[in-house]
């Protein structure tokens, strides 16, 4: 203790450096009493809390997508009520009959096609393909093909009073691809046959409509008088794809001209897998005989079509046998060709030997004529 300092001072010092203490270890103890409150609340709750700008921001982000779809859905109401209004029209326009059916008479049973804007129109498509796909296992229950390992070819012809021929062809085609390649294949084959057949650079046929991927509307220009407007359907199933096409006799959007000839048309191709790089391809479809607005194509006009001289017959008998024959053979031919342009599209899209046919670009194989 220094000499000079009052014995009142030291105590005082004393005293307050005891004090100095206390109050370091009362806020030590109070520190890590606040530590181990924290730690038990955060063990209770989330980690961190959002802010009120990120909570503001994802409100409007999501009220956005909201009105976002709200507007779509808006949209495909609308289209919708014009879909309705088309039908009901249709539906008033069409009276019950109690005879039999005329094919020349508006009825569930004709493919029409409404003018319209293209989602309408797209539904459409649809809804016809599906009708064509949905009767796939029905048709060809019917039907009897060869052993799986071989191809064939069958054509026939019905005569329907007298005066009118209807075309049955089956085909079966076994080739050593996948069916993922066959089902790629299969489909640019079909869609480039008319250029590949006819061997014309020029494409005779018109896209109408592409809606998707696996939906296709064409015009095909068979002859100065005769057009087919045709849709094209793709279903894939695990093991198997089908394709269906389908006439459409009416379209308001692409009307044809009441002289125009026209042909009911229905096709199945059903690509199956044998094994994994051996697929099988069974075809059906039937071609009605070709009519205008007024009713059926004469046999002599449609002999005048084939070059015959309906004069040269003794009677239409003989006439009518004589087209059968024609219709066979013209139909073998065609099918042989198109096995044989499905092989080629098929090696080009694995093997890279040739170019892979497409629209406009006629691939270096010989015509068939």
């Amino acid at each position: 203790m220094d000499a000079f300092q009052p014995p009142s001072l030291a105590h005082v010092k004393s005293k307050k450096v005891k004090e100095l203490a206390s109050l370091r270890w009362q806020q030590y103890a109070l520190q890590n009493q606040l530590q181990h409150l924290q730690k038990t609340r955060l063990a209770a709750s989330p980690p961190t809390l959002l802010a009120w700008r990120e909570i503001a921001n994802a409100l409007k982000d999501d009220t956005t997508e909201q009105l976002a779809t709200n507007k779509a859905l808006q949209r495909q109401r609308r289209r919708y009520q014009r879909l309705c209004d088309y039908l009901q029209r249709w539906v008033a326009s069409t009276t019950p009959r109690l005879r039999a059916p005329s094919p020349f008479l508006e009825g569930w049973r004709h493919s029409h096609l409404f003018a319209g804007d293209e989602g309408a129109r797209a539904l459409s498509y649809n809804w016809l393909l599906q009708q064509v796909y949905r009767t796939t296992d029905r048709v060809f229950a019917s039907l009897v093909f060869p052993n799986r390992w071989h191809n064939a070819i069958d054509v026939s012809v019905t005569i329907h009073d007298e005066m009118r021929l209807v075309i049955h062809v089956q085909t079966q085609q076994v080739v050593p691809f996948a069916l993922e390649d066959v089902s790629r294949g299969l489909w640019i084959a079909q869609d480039t046959l008319c250029q590949e057949l006819f061997a014309a650079p020029d494409d005779p046929s018109t896209l109408l409509s592409v809606p998707s991927d696996d939906v296709q509307y064409t015009r095909e220009n068979v002859g100065r008088a005769m057009a087919h407007n045709v849709l094209t359907g793709r279903f894939h199933e695990p093991h198997r794809t089908v394709i269906c096409l389908r006439s459409i006799l009416h379209d308001d959007a692409h009307p044809a001209s009441p002289h125009t000839w026209r042909f009911d048309n229905k096709e199945w191709n059903v690509a199956e897998m044998l094994e994994p790089r051996l697929t099988r391809v069974r075809t059906y479809y039937t071609i009605d005989h070709p009519c205008m607005a007024d009713g059926f194509v004469s046999l002599r006009d449609l002999a005048a079509l084939r070059c015959l001289d309906s004069n040269d017959f003794e009677d239409d008998a003989h006439l009518l046998a004589r087209l059968e024959r024609i219709s066979i053979d013209k139909h073998i031919e065609q099918r042989q060709f198109f096995m044989q342009h499905l092989e080629r599209t098929l090696r080009a899209l694995t093997r890279h030997e040739s170019q892979i046919p497409r629209r406009g670009v006629l691939a270096t194989s010989p015509a068939v004529s």
